[in-house]
């Protein structure tokens, strides 16, 4: 039966209720004009836990970036103005789509009562409807949402605003003094900005920005680059609100812009806690740290081939949309934390599970099969559902496996077709030695003879190249010349070494506007400045990242010879909790307010910090923090962990690789802690790495760096891998190959659109 449509709804001028004063609109509260009063918006999406007060934490995965949910929305943003209409219109943007999207279904939306969803860009008719906007409050968006009041007939009745974060006053004032001021409801800040990807990843939905980073440092981008940090900046700020912390912020060296994002961060912090004093409090939250890197920092781990599972599937498999693998017979496997089989599995190399897969794929569930629960067959009246449900339940894991068998078999085939001799040349090369850790000797055959191999893409050969190019200490136009030739590459590839070579910071080309058009056959040809050989050779991050330099940690024999790379950030993820990044390669900014987390003393039997078994705020800790500010009360809800947390920021996009790292190391400081507790850890007595609970599971004390033992790490100051350290990985986007192949390739692009005029380039012809 179709819903009658709802009369025409009188503006508020109509209604008798005067228009919403100037300085009444207020940050972080809504106004309801039936009332007449100000209500404090609950702030963040809270997610309760009840805990026994005496529970033990699961030793692995601790609390995950919480994720807006169904039940979020419904409570906080409509169910808040339920009582209004019972028909709405939903205005979002592109960020507020992706976030709605990875929560709702479009028939959950309808449910609440929302009729329609519009899109703020697109042009939209009139209707007699209210209208819920979910925006980020950018100029061009504010200018849209006055736009839809400032005429003679109005877009919608009313309008209910939620901004994703923190608005400008310049907006607010305008928003006041403009018509849109007479039909507003609803005006708040949800202080959500961000995508939560996984448990412990999160993206700031931001690629364009990410993507044309380096060339933002060019002078006639500024007013674009001021642009892109906001929206950065916010995003920044919201996911630290969500996890309630206020890091110290540290950024990378090299780009003056790392700086001024990193100062924008710390004022809007600051601000933040102005408001909220209770922001980033609880215990050693003072130590937590928020490190703003490039892509600069590690430029061969987004070409490298992965064999890790979730790596290699986004590498090769094509029918993957928005993280949903086509099975067929319309079936789909869900490659994100909410199937359970693919979060198991994501981070295992491929070669680890063919035989488990494949023995799990031939004992199908026997689905006539009745459940064998004596309770159940006593309920009659209700057999017939729970009988549909378990069906249904085993017909998804059997969908479960058979997608990732099929992606297995993907892979794995890929891998003898293809990928091993790409592999071992790529490993080879970025390890600067073979499989038997012999130095490795200048072998450009091996790479010529992959290059003119037909059975390779061209997208494989570029990135061999690329990845040589950056090992090599010299390496001129002539060498690429002779690569491109060999690999029959086609001339427009250049586009990509251009902006490969970007992210040193080189201005490859000499600008001429005005010598070249975007027709011109000459532009399908662009050559390289001899200065490239030196920019290479003296690029800073290039001793830190490759291992053959001298300063990579030293780990334990891998365990396929194809799989030896380790990202840089696994490195820097260590040397930012042990407290020893290089002062020369990264700044920390000095702190604009104290630390004020709770300190325990150290226990009697000399162990150092926070055992795992004590429980912070909350119903199930021994302290909560009531507040009656716009976020509420944040003791028992998003923030169980006790202890630091390090928020990685990588900006021009972040690898799978890299993001199974970030999981490494929490497990390791969550062992680290455990390993200690279970010893009484004393700073001044000898262990041998195997003591506590690693020497009770079996199997050797799987340390970070070789040599050590986990309990060494445990540092007095608050550092090491035994502090309870949660690290946070993301960036302005995901980097698979294909992607960072693609941002090269527009990074190196002469005629891009900056400020609306093409750039042309001299030089543009090879001999």
């Amino acid at each position: 039966m179709n819903r009658p449509m709802p009369p025409p709804m009188p503006s508020p001028m109509q209604m008798g209720i005067p228009p919403v004063p100037l300085m009444q609109i207020q940050h972080s509260n809504f106004y309801l004009p039936q009332s007449g009063q100000f209500v404090q918006q609950p702030g963040y999406f809270q997610q309760h836990h009840s805990l026994p007060q005496q529970s033990l934490p699961q030793p692995m995965m601790p609390s995950p970036v919480p994720p807006y949910s169904y039940q979020d929305f419904e409570k906080n943003l409509f169910k808040a103005i339920e009582d209004s209409a019972k028909f709405r219109v939903l205005v979002v943007d592109e960020l507020a789509t992706t976030i709605l999207a990875s929560c709702f279904k479009m028939h959950q939306i309808t449910d609440m009562g929302i009729t329609l969803v519009e899109n703020l860009f697109k042009k939209r008719q009139p209707l007699p409807l209210e209208a819920v906007y979910l925006i980020e409050p950018t100029r061009e968006s504010i200018e849209l949402l006055k736009g839809d009041y400032s005429g003679n007939r109005p877009r919608y009745s009313c309008a209910h605003i939620f901004f994703l974060h923190e608005c400008s006053e310049i907006f607010i004032r305008e928003i006041g003094n403009s018509p849109v001021a007479n039909f507003v409801h609803t005006l708040t800040e949800l202080e959500y900005a961000f995508l939560p990807i996984e448990s412990h990843i999160f993206s700031l939905d931001s690629r364009e920005t990410g993507s044309r980073y380096p060339q933002s440092q060019a002078p006639d981008t500024q007013s674009r680059q001021t642009f892109d940090l906001e929206i950065i900046a916010n995003r920044l700020v919201t996911l630290c609100q969500t996890l309630n912390e206020c890091p110290r912020l540290c950024f990378q060296n090299g780009m003056k812009i790392n700086s001024q994002l990193a100062t924008l961060v710390q004022q809007k912090l600051s601000h933040r806690r102005g408001l909220d004093p209770q922001l980033g409090q609880g215990p050693h939250k003072d130590k937590s740290i928020l490190l703003i890197v490039d892509r600069s920092i590690d430029l061969v781990s987004p070409l490298l081939h992965e064999l890790t599972f979730q790596a290699m599937v986004y590498d090769i498999v094509e029918n993957i949309e928005d993280d949903l693998y086509t099975i067929g017979h319309g079936s789909t496997l869900d490659l994100l934390d909410r199937d359970p089989i693919w979060a198991q599995y994501r981070h295992e190399h491929v070669a680890n599970r063919i035989d488990e897969f494949q023995s799990k794929k031939k004992k199908k569930p026997d689905l006539k099969k009745d459940p064998d629960d004596d309770h159940t067959k006593q309920i009659k009246n209700y057999r017939k559902l729970i009988d549909e449900a378990w069906i249904r339940e085993r017909r998804m894991e059997e969908d479960t496996l058979v997608g990732m068998t099929k992606l297995i078999d993907q892979c794995i085939k890929h891998f003898s077709d293809v990928a091993e001799i790409e592999c071992r040349l790529e490993q080879d090369l970025v390890m600067g030695q073979d499989d038997n850790n012999q130095p490795l000797l200048v072998d450009q055959g091996r790479l010529a003879t992959l290059c003119s191999n037909g059975i390779f893409s061209p997208e494989d050969k570029i990135r061999v190249i690329l990845l040589n190019m950056f090992i090599r200490d010299e390496t001129d136009e002539s060498y690429i010349d002779r690569m491109f030739k060999c690999g029959n590459l086609d001339s427009s590839y250049y586009k990509l070494v251009v902006g490969f070579c970007k992210w040193f910071g080189a201005q490859l080309m000499l600008p001429n506007i005005d010598v070249l058009s975007p027709m011109s056959e000459q532009t399908k040809v662009l050559k390289l400045m001899p200065s490239v050989r030196e920019l290479l050779s003296k690029y800073p991050f290039k001793k830190w990242c490759l291992p053959q330099k001298g300063h990579r940690s030293e780990r334990w024999e891998p365990e396929y010879v194809v799989s030896r790379w380790n990202p840089y950030l696994l490195d820097l993820m260590e040397s930012c909790i042990s407290g020893k990044l290089d002062p020369k390669a990264f700044n920390l900014l000095p702190s604009c307010f104290s630390g004020q987390g709770d300190r325990l003393e150290i226990e009697k039997d000399g162990a150092v910090g926070i055992s795992l078994r004590f429980k912070g705020g909350g119903e199930a800790g021994g302290k909560s923090t009531a507040r009656n500010t716009y976020q509420g009360n944040r003791g028992n809800s998003l923030n169980n962990h006790v202890g630091p947390r390090l928020i990685i920021c990588v900006l021009g996009g972040f690898t799978f690789s890299e993001t199974r790292s970030a999981y490494k190391i929490t497990k390791h400081c969550v062992e680290a802690r455990l390993a200690a507790s279970d010893t009484g850890f004393d700073r001044g007595a000898n262990h041998d790495g195997r003591s506590g609970l690693l020497s009770k599971m079996g199997r050797p004390n799987p340390d970070l760096t070789a040599g050590k033992s986990n309990l060494e790490n445990v540092l007095s100051s608050g550092g090491g891998l035994g502090w309870n350290w949660e690290v946070f990985l993301g960036g302005t986007h995901v980097l698979t190959p294909k992607t960072f192949l693609q941002d090269l390739k527009d990074l190196g692009d002469p005629f891009s659109q900056e400020n609306g005029h093409s750039q042309g380039y001299t030089n543009l012809a090879l001999e």
